[in-house]
């Protein structure tokens, strides 16, 4: 701190400073030693202060300056605005307290600017209190006073008359659905069923719904809800339809799923369920078969009628020989049919290289490596759009013993069933190695999804 600055201790602020002062009491000429009068002295004496009776000790002003020391001053007790050191005078031996302030802050800090310092005692003790005055006179009525605390509640009161009827209250939330009522009649006198999404349990065991989705009657057995025979054709064995896209053009279908079919026409005794994409490129497609494991050859010499709906496990066979008409060949995936290669039995002329390839499909033995004309593709990665966009591709094929592949010089992006793992990696995706060369369509390359091949 500078000699030009001091800091009030007391109220934390710090001013500019002119004096600081120490005090002790109640003397101006008085006698501390009680002798002789000729060593008395003048004393600054606060009686205001904290019920007053203070003396001057000493002084600071400066800030460098020492007030107080070992040398006794008779002047410092009445120095109050410049620096005097000094002590407590040695017989003033029964001081009982010594106060620190500014010369003119007797109380808060607030008042006047030059501040001294005073160290002060008070001798003697208190006198005994006074007498009471008299009794004041009776004073102005005060303002009222805030409410006080409740009261304890009273005793219960005599039961009242019964009042209005209250208003209506809001209606409350709208119940759980109920249970589905008997379906109505109509006018003519015929029954309509309904769609309905909720679980066939045992509750609902007997009840028939109309399946708008798949244009069928189920009936729910206690456990699941089952197709109602009404005799359309290829729902019963009894009335099968010759393949998938006669049961389609019939108008009987009812969504994918199994149907009854007998495609050489004759008895119904050798009629058998097969699998039917009514979906995929408008619908119509029969299931050949399907290839789970990548070293099994779906295509064989022998057919197989449970192959026909054997949607999820290895199951080999050929086109049904009495199903010479067909126009198109699928290959897809059993639940993914954004990803596909079809093979055009009547695009380009007729050539070796087709009448052989086709020959496979139809199970007659034999196979080659040949370059067959009439495919198209989609893909996400051809953006679900025909590739190609006009006409048909040529693919150079191996398709000897049952196995088709493109041969492995070529793009990787059409057919590839073989029965071993291609070494090179140029496919859109593989989510395993040993799907490579043995499992893949357009490009996509999957372990652990069948692959159908399919018929119309």
């Amino acid at each position: 701190m500078s000699p030009s600055e001091r800091r009030n201790s007391k109220a934390g602020v710090v001013e500019m400073a002119e004096t600081v002062t120490v005090v002790v009491t109640d003397f101006i000429g008085s006698i501390p030693n009680e002798g002789s009068t000729d060593d008395s002295f003048q004393a600054f004496c606060d009686m205001e202060t904290e019920g007053g009776g203070w003396t001057l000790i000493s002084t600071k002003v400066f800030s460098s300056f020492v007030f107080i020391k070992t040398t006794f001053s008779a002047s410092a007790a009445k120095t109050t605005d410049a620096d005097a050191a000094s002590h407590i005078h040695p017989r003033m031996g029964d001081w009982e307290e010594v106060v620190f302030r500014f010369s003119d802050v007797s109380r808060d800090g607030r008042d006047g600017q030059n501040a001294h310092i005073f160290l002060s005692l008070i001798e003697g003790k208190d006198g005994r209190d006074g007498r009471d005055g008299k009794v004041g006179t009776k004073g102005d009525k005060g303002e009222r006073g805030p409410m006080g605390n409740d009261g304890m509640n009273g005793l219960k009161g005599v039961k009242g008359e019964q009042g209005f009827h209250g208003k209506d209250g809001i209606n409350g939330t709208k119940g759980q659905k109920g249970e589905t009522g008997p379906a109505g009649k109509s006018p003519q006198g015929a029954i309509k069923f309904g769609d309905t999404a909720e679980k066939c349990s045992l509750r609902t065991a007997g009840t028939v719904r109309y399946n708008a989705s798949q244009n069928a009657l189920q009936l729910c057995d206690g456990s699941a809800w089952l197709p109602l025979v009404t005799g359309g054709k290829g729902h019963v064995a009894s009335r099968p339809g010759r393949h998938c896209m006669d049961i389609l053009k019939s108008g009987d279908r009812r969504g994918s799923g199994l149907y009854w079919i007998d495609p050489n026409g004759g008895s119904t005794g050798d009629s058998f369920q097969a699998f039917c994409d009514m979906e995929t490129e408008n619908g119509g497609w029969t299931l050949v078969s399907t290839k789970v494991s990548p070293s099994f050859i779906s295509i064989k010499t022998a057919f197989s009628a449970s192959a026909a709906k054997s949607t999820d496990t290895d199951a080999a066979s050929h086109i049904h020989p009495d199903m010479r008409d067909w126009k198109e060949v699928m290959f897809r995936f059993n639940d993914v049919n954004t990803i596909r290669v079809i093979y055009n039995r009547k695009a380009g002329a007729p050539n070796k290289d087709k009448t052989e390839f086709e020959n496979l499909l139809m199970g007659r033995s034999g196979g080659k490596l040949g370059n067959v004309f009439g495919f198209f593709k989609y893909s996400p990665a051809d953006r679900h759009k025909k590739t190609p966009a006009v006409g048909f591709a040529r693919l150079r094929l191996d398709f000897r013993s049952g196995r088709i592949s493109e041969y492995f010089t070529d793009s990787d992006k059409w057919i590839d069933m073989w029965t071993s793992v291609d070494g090179s990696d140029n496919y859109v995706t593989s989510d395993d190695r040993r799907a490579r060369g043995t499992k893949c369509i357009a490009g996509y390359c999957y372990l652990n999804k069948p692959i159908w091949v399919m018929v119309r």
